[in-house]
C-alpha cells in the first residue's frame, strides 16, 4: 500500500536513503561495539596492571623487609666484632702482663746468681747438646716457637699437647731455681743449666722438686696438666739464655 502511490523512482530513492542510514547505524553500532571492546581490554589491561602493581608492591615489602633484616644482622656483626675486638685487646694486656712477669722472674733469678750443687759427675755443657736433647713430655707440639700467638704476641716456646699426669722430664743435668705459682703459667719449675742456660716447664699439675734440688736428664720434675688458664692439658716449654728465648726445635731431638 506504502508503494502503491509512490513513482518507482522515488520508491528506489527511498530506499537508497534508508540504506544509508542502516549501513550508518550499523558504522555506529560497530564503532560502538569496538569502543565496548576497548574498554574491556583497558579494564583487563587495568586489572593486570593492578595485579602487577600489587606484586611489585609486595616485592618492595620483601625487599624492604630483607633490607631490615640485613642491616641488623650487619649491626650485629660489628657489635660481635666490637667485642671480639676488645676481647682481644683484653687478652693481649693480659699476654703483656704474663710475659713481663715470667720475664721479671727470670732476670730476678738470674740476678741472684745462686750457686748451683756440686754434682758427682761433671755434666756436658748445654751448648754441647743442640739437636740432642729429648722432649720433655710425651707428647705433640701444637704451638710452636715463633708462631703467632695472637695479632702482637708470638709463642716463645712450644706449647706440648699431653695427658693430664703426664710426668714431666728434664732435658738435660741442672738445678731447680723455682719451683712455685705464677700467674699466667701456673705451676712452673725452672731449671739452671748454666752459663745463662735455663729451661721452663709450665702448666704442670703438680710439681716433685724443689728450690736447690740437683737434678739429672730425664729425671721427673712434674706432672703435666692445665694450671694457670691453660685450655687443655699439657706442658708449655721454653729454653732461653741469657734471658732470651731460643727455638726448641734446634735442641729438641727429632
Amino acid at each position: 500500500v506504502w508503494l502503491g502511490n509512490q513513482n518507482p523512482g522515488d520508491v528506489a530513492r527511498h530506499l537508497a536513503f534508508f540504506q544509508t542510514i542502516i549501513e550508518d547505524q550499523r558504522a555506529i553500532l560497530a564503532e560502538y561495539e569496538q569502543g565496548l571492546s576497548a574498554i574491556e581490554s583497558n579494564r583487563d589491561a587495568t586489572a593486570e596492571t593492578e595485579v602487577k602493581l600489587a606484586q611489585q608492591t609486595d616485592l618492595v615489602g620483601e625487599t624492604r623487609e630483607k633490607l631490615a633484616a640485613q642491616q641488623a644482622l650487619r649491626q650485629q656483626a660489628l657489635a660481635e666484632i666490637n667485642t671480639q675486638l676488645g676481647n682481644n685487646q683484653q687478652r693481649l694486656a693480659m699476654l703483656t702482663r704474663d710475659q713481663q712477669r715470667l720475664n721479671a722472674l727470670l732476670d730476678e733469678l738470674q740476678s741472684l746468681s745462686m750457686p748451683s750443687p756440686s754434682p758427682l759427675i761433671e755434666p756436658q755443657p748445654f751448648p754441647d747438646t743442640r739437636g740432642a736433647l729429648p722432649m720433655p713430655v710425651s707428647g705433640t707440639p701444637t704451638n710452636r716457637f715463633g708462631a703467632r700467638r695472637n695479632a702482637d704476641i708470638r709463642w716463645r716456646g712450644w706449647l706440648i699437647a699431653a695427658k693430664e699426669g703426664e710426668p714431666i722430664q728434664a732435658i738435660h743435668d741442672g738445678h731447680v731455681i723455682y719451683a712455685d705459682w705464677l700467674r699466667g703459667q701456673g705451676l712452673l719449675l725452672v731449671l739452671d743449666h748454666g752459663d745463662g742456660w735455663l729451661s721452663l716447664y709450665a702448666h704442670n699439675r703438680s710439681l716433685l722438686r724443689k728450690v736447690g734440688d740437683r737434678i739429672n736428664a730425664g729425671q721427673t720434675i712434674a706432672r703435666a696438666g692445665a694450671s694457670g688458664g691453660s685450655e687443655t692439658p699439657g706442658l708449655y716449654f721454653e729454653i732461653r739464655h741469657q734471658g732470651k728465648p731460643v727455638d726448641p726445635a734446634n735442641w729438641i731431638r727429632r
